[in-house]
């Protein structure tokens, strides 16, 4: 090759039921460095099925590089081995990064597509491996890089992380304009202060590091003026984080109001959040453009959240949804309904924390289970319990201790999978329209007209959301009463067709599409197009 710079394709592979509207961080901060460093960079974010290999196939890069994570590991793997066979393509270089490249880094290397991986925070260590190469020298000086040596892999020493995260250039924006997302991605900090059992950020991020307030609302204001969005999801582990010096978040949000930016954000929170916000905080917040959080309660009772090393105890997960709902800002939640070690009476508090806030409608919590991702703590306690089944996937890849139980989840699961299929998808319907409202109400809060509107439909399809989480309570308590007596299928189905009638499920699904219909209408007659939300 003949290139004056290396030409490097970065590609993120979408897969399953991964978010198809939002940018892949990782590969857009490695492009902006690389550029920033005089290589030629292209980004690719597609499902498998949509990628043009040929079209590829016809450039001769000098390295590709994939992003992986779990669920799109296997299609990585299918990838770069079909890459490979492009005789452009033969004298190309493969790499990979992400989490599960940095913890799963033999599969990946063993597989034979893929030449190197780069183990950890990855701007440095991409640009170092790629020039490196490119000079014709090995990888044998380059830290933070695992990489074939004949039928050996040798991991090199870890690189040290970036302290000043202001140093490295913002993300590049290529998704952003060449997929025309309505939201934008943005990270005012790296890694976490906690250390659940289930997460792998403390081995992939290290310790918790945060960019300054003004480089982060500098990139807001700039992505606002050049791209004319206005929408951000901030992808931090927790915006507060617990232990952080106090008074990062309040700079965060007096920052955003000082500008006068006009901007609507949802971010992730913890549950321990609730005992250091105060109301001058929550309203600060609001003002600076807070439309929802995404909460991590994940349990119901104390010995799951034991069992996941969370800082948060039940009281806090009841408190922070108490203030949220208090100051009427939208919640999701992050929650983990089943998990190896999971008893009768841990499920039973599980439940009647979904009860108690009508978010039982979400089958989604109701029938989560621990999912399995590489290198956590979690999984080695399983396979020491002998519990692990290596069935492969990511979801119920593990039997549990008490087989009753996995037996009832199983059912459950399936169940409701087919209700939901029965009724047109109304199950993942209703979620999916609940999710807009604390974007809708924030967007148009000082518009009586539309407010009033989202008001009164709000509260109509809450009764929707209430009746339908009520029942799937009862469905729930009645096939674990069964279950802890004496299941039988022929049992279940009858339990489970009183108490979801075919009657009753069309009238859930009349009312609720009647219920939709109606407020999309009112809202198109004042010049209202609610398809346009950039959250769904």
């Amino acid at each position: 090759m003949n290139n004056k710079t290396p030409s490097v394709l970065l590609i993120s592979l979408i897969a399953g039921n991964a978010i198809k509207i939002f940018e892949d961080m990782g590969i857009a901060y490695i492009a902006s460095y690389l550029r920033k460093k005089g290589c030629d960079v292209s980004i690719m974010r597609e499902a498998l099925a949509s990628i043009d290999i040929e079209s590829i196939g016809k450039k001769e890069w000098n390295f590709i590089g994939f992003s992986v994570y779990d669920l799109n590991l296997p299609d990585v793997l299918a990838a770069a081995k079909k890459l490979k066979g492009y005789h452009s393509l033969k004298k190309s270089v493969f790499f990979a990064g992400g989490y599960t490249a940095t913890l799963d880094y033999k599969r990946l290397l063993q597989g034979g597509a893929i030449d190197y991986i780069i183990m950890g925070e990855g701007e440095l260590t991409a640009y170092d491996s790629i020039n490196a190469l490119y000079k014709g020298n090995t990888l044998d000086n380059i830290p933070g890089v695992a990489y074939k040596a004949g039928k050996e892999i040798v991991v090199n020493p870890k690189r040290k992380f970036v302290e000043d995260l202001d140093s490295l250039p913002w993300p590049s924006r290529d998704l952003l304009m060449e997929k025309e997302y309505r939201v934008a991605i943005i990270s005012s900090s790296r890694g976490c202060t906690g250390n659940c059992s289930f997460c792998v950020s403390k081995k992939y991020w290290g310790k918790w590091r945060g960019r300054s307030v003004k480089n982060t609302v500098d990139e807001m204001q700039y992505i606002t003026q050049a791209y004319n969005i206005n929408n951000f999801y901030i992808i931090d582990c927790s915006l507060d984080d617990p232990g952080i010096p106090s008074g990062r978040l309040e700079s965060l949000m007096d920052e955003m109001i000082q500008r006068k930016l006009t901007i609507y954000f949802n971010a992730y929170m913890k549950a321990d959040f609730q005992r250091d916000a105060t109301p001058l905080l929550i309203q600060k917040m609001k003002e600076a453009g807070l439309c929802g959080l995404m909460v991590g309660i994940e349990s119901g009772n104390q010995d799951d959240l034991n069992l996941y090393n969370k800082a948060a105890t039940v009281e806090d997960n009841y408190g922070i949804m108490d203030l949220l709902l208090k100051h009427e800002i939208a919640v999701t939640i992050g929650f983990i309904m089943f998990n190896p070690f999971s008893t009768y009476e841990r499920l039973l508090k599980n439940i009647e924390f979904l009860d108690h806030y009508d978010l039982a409608y979400n089958i989604e919590y109701v029938v989560s289970g621990y999912i399995v991702y590489s290198g956590n703590s979690l999984n080695d306690m399983i396979k020491k319990n002998g519990l692990w089944n290596d069935a492969g996937g990511r979801f119920y890849s593990y039997t549990m201790k008490d087989k009753r139980i996995y037996t009832f989840a199983k059912y459950l699961l399936e169940y409701l999978q087919a209700i939901n299929s029965h009724t047109n998808d109304l199950l993942m319907r209703i979620q999916r329209y609940m999710i807009p409202f604390g974007y809708w109400s924030k967007v148009y809060e000082k518009n009586r007209l539309v407010k009033k509107i989202l008001e009164d439909e709000k509260r109509s399809i809450s009764v929707i959301q209430k009746e339908l989480s009520k029942t799937i309570v009862c469905l729930f308590k009645e096939l674990l009463e069964l279950s802890m007596n004496g299941w039988s299928l022929e049992a279940a189905d009858t339990v489970s067709r009183d108490i979801f009638s075919d009657d009753k499920l069309r009238n859930i699904a009349q009312q609720f599409e009647f219920t939709r219909n109606r407020m999309y209408l009112k809202m198109e007659r004042v010049g209202i197009d609610l398809n346009k939300c950039p959250f769904l």
